[in-house]
């Protein structure tokens, strides 16, 4: 009796593994889709880097190197930089980084309500930021990618 109780209970495991997995949707399109970036009306070139998504995980170099050959996007010292996705689902997380140029150190920037503010001291910045999606429930990465530009604040 034992013995069938633990087949019971393995199979009902196995099931709900099962149901559980086949619950996690594939996002959409063979790559991640490009943020909208914007100072006011006017759009800041991104580029995508790094990313997995349900093609795969596909590897690039990473700001400034990325960026290379991009003029930097001139703003206006601490001037609001939104970044937003015309996707669904909304990223899960989005997690941003700064260098100044001259510095070559990299340094966490908040967001929020998906605005950066701009620095306040004059200079060529790189932007990386990293942006992830996962499942409803929180359990499971559906799909992760990094992106990058670049601003001179004058």
């Amino acid at each position: 009796m034992l013995k069938s109780f633990k087949m019971v209970i393995w199979l009902f495991t196995v099931i709900v593994v099962v149901i559980s997995g086949c619950s996690v949707k594939e996002l959409e399109g063979d790559t991640p889709p490009i943020p909208i970036v914007t100072v006011g009306e006017e759009n800041i070139e991104v580029v995508r880097a790094s990313y997995c998504w349900n093609t795969g995980c596909v590897d690039y170099a990473g700001p400034p190197e990325i960026l290379g050959g991009k003029l930097p996007f001139q703003v206006q010292k601490g001037a609001n930089i939104k970044i937003r996705f015309d996707y669904e689902p909304k990223p899960s997380s989005i997690s941003v980084s700064r260098m100044l140029d001259k510095d070559q150190e990299w340094v966490k920037d908040e967001l929020v309500d998906d605005v950066l503010t701009a620095p306040i001291e004059e200079g060529i910045y790189y932007y990386d930021f990293l942006v992830y999606w996962h499942s409803e429930d929180g359990k499971y990465s559906l799909g992760d990618s990094y992106y990058a530009f670049v601003i001179e604040v004058k």
